[in-house]
């Protein structure tokens, strides 16, 4: 019973394995869907910020100041739409690029001559809504390199540009607003209250992110991407799977590539999925089978230890007592325990050991008989014997 319990808990065994596959492959099914998820989240904020920056390009404070030029106040107005909207970067230049205004704080717009210097050139592509690689010499210069790690020299921004058009006719400026991408707890917050699984952004092979549970402590990812997954993401500009372990945590991991407005990949998009459960679950359901099957191999072999015993035995008796017999030795009787063919072979062994008993009394109460009837002819042989030779006697007297 016990050896056929065996099959049963492999079986047993590979079906919870199988389910344990199937439950890991709808993970990664949800980690894919999860990447739309994301992706479409970037998607809308892009919108978002697009919708904000268009309108505000339309604005009679902003077309009138590109003509007049009135920095302080406008600086006021940008700061203020900055604030009111979310954003971490508004900035007015004319046709040329070169910058009028911008919010901020007070400080950085007094710092040096700002309608000098101009905007990266990659950053006016016309009307356009991107993420883009900005220099941290740039946010310094419009007071906005506090949205950067001490050790980051650039950060990741979504961008867009709008066109302000002068009332008079005169060519028209630009109007470009920005939202920081870099150390952007929000974003990873949402997302993991949302759908469970960790985000993070990386620009280059460095992350430029993290969230509340990674500050509280709670959870450690990786600081740089594996060089592996970095040369398929940005080399080869695909989405990449796979169960890494980052920050001492096991993760079913998606890697996918962001690009810029020129579809060059400047960073990659990280979410993670927690792989704990499975592993757990997988290394205890192994553990288990273990410890049934060494149960089961245990108990199999106490029973077939014990049977083997209870067929042996009597079999060993039978030869004990067939070699007693050989010695001449028939008043042996094998001991009968068991109802089964070992205790019927038993039996008929006594019964054997019995008719040889009686056949040789037998033979030996014949024995004796013949041997006194041999001894009873011997004496009558002997007293004829004795009888003819007196009679011989008296004929050679009588002679």
């Amino acid at each position: 019973l016990l050896l056929s319990l065996l099959p049963i808990a492999v079986g047993t065994f590979f079906a919870i394995r199988t389910l344990i596959a199937q439950m890991e492959t709808q993970a990664w099914e949800s980690l894919r869907k999860d990447m739309e998820i994301a992706n479409f989240a970037l998607d809308q904020r892009q919108t978002a910020i697009r919708a904000i920056t268009s309108r505000l390009s339309e604005t009679a404070p902003i077309r009138s100041d590109v003509q007049l030029r009135q920095t302080d106040e406008l600086a006021d107005y940008l700061d203020e739409a900055m604030h009111k909207h979310g954003l971490q970067m508004l900035i007015l230049t004319d046709s040329k690029g070169r910058i009028i205004a911008h919010g901020g704080p007070r400080t950085s717009r007094q710092a040096g001559p700002l309608k000098e210097t101009a905007l990266p050139r990659e950053l006016l592509l016309g009307d356009r809504v991107s993420i883009e690689v900005v220099p941290a010499q740039f946010l310094e210069l419009v007071g906005m390199r506090h949205a950067l790690g001490a050790n980051q020299p650039s950060g990741m921004m979504i961008t867009t540009v709008s066109s302000v058009a002068a009332p008079s006719g005169a060519a028209p400026g630009f109007l470009m607003a920005g939202y920081h991408l870099n150390n952007d707890v929000e974003i990873a917050d949402e997302f993991e209250n949302l759908r469970g699984s960790a985000l993070a952004l990386y620009l280059g092979p460095r992350r430029i992110s993290s969230d509340s549970r990674e500050r509280a402590g709670k959870r450690r990812l990786d600081d740089s991407l594996p060089p592996a997954i970095e040369e398929q993401v940005f080399k080869e500009k695909r989405e990449v799977f796979r169960q890494i372990q980052s920050g001492g945590h096991q993760f079913f991991a998606s890697y996918a590539p962001i690009f810029n407005g020129r579809t060059e990949v400047i960073g990659v998009l990280f979410l993670g999925r927690s792989a704990a459960p499975y592993v757990t679950l997988r290394s205890a359901v192994g553990n288990r089978f273990l410890s049934i099957a060494l149960v089961l191999a245990l108990a199999a072999t106490a029973v077939g230890y014990a049977l083997a015993r209870g067929l042996t035995k009597p079999l060993l008796e039978l030869a004990r007592g067939a070699e007693k017999i050989a010695k001449g030795d028939l008043s042996v009787q094998v001991k009968v325990k068991s109802r089964d063919e070992a205790g019927a072979l038993a039996k008929a062994f006594n019964e054997m050991v019995g008719e040889l008993a009686q056949s040789r009394n037998q033979l030996k109460e014949y024995a004796e008989q013949l041997e006194r009837r041999v001894q009873d002819r011997t004496r009558e042989l002997t007293r004829s014997l004795d009888q003819l030779k007196a009679l011989g006697e008296v004929g050679q007297t009588v002679s």
